[in-house]
């Protein structure tokens, strides 16, 4: 039997016998997420605090530009001059 699915049997037999199908179920992803974010924070393995920050900065100016865009989009579709 491989490792994986000895892991799946010991956590569902670690579960309340009187638990559900969606409470094993959400357990067992919980468990998944939990077991990958620890890989993640291995050397190597995760994204530094300046990454980040710069992909946050990168998201924000797109969402502001996007948002400017459809201002002027809308403005200009009721006659409103939007120009900066």
């Amino acid at each position: 039997m491989s490792e994986a699915k000895k892991e799946l049997i010991r956590l569902i037999k670690q579960q309340p016998s009187d638990s559900t199908m969606q409470e094993v179920v959400g357990e067992l992803a919980a468990y998944r997420v939990v077991k990958q974010s620890l890989q993640n924070m291995k050397p190597g393995g995760g994204v530094s605090c300046d990454e980040v920050a710069r992909r946050i900065r990168e998201w924000f100016d797109e969402a502001q530009s996007q948002s400017q865009q459809e201002a002027r989009n809308v403005g200009g579709q009721a006659g409103i001059d939007t120009a900066d």
